[in-house]
């Protein structure tokens, strides 16, 4: 899908704004109290990362989530 004319910068480029999503990991979803449910998000988020894509690459990466517990 191409972008809108409303996101695209004045010299037609994209705006440096814009965010491109150019793959996903995916941790699994378990049940509460699951089998995962001794491992905290943010040993959960390190596998995540660890995907076969050359970090020079990657200038910059987002990763959120949703009531996390036991943290710190």
């Amino acid at each position: 899908m191409a972008p809108s004319p409303s996101t695209c910068a004045p010299d037609g480029g994209l705006d440096p704004m814009d965010v491109c999503v150019v793959g996903v990991a995916s941790m699994p979803i378990n049940a509460l109290l699951g089998c995962l449910s001794s491992l905290p998000a943010t040993k959960l988020g390190s596998v995540a990362i660890q995907v076969n894509v050359d970090p020079a690459l990657v200038p910059e990466v987002s990763m959120g989530n949703i009531l996390s517990t036991k943290l710190g």
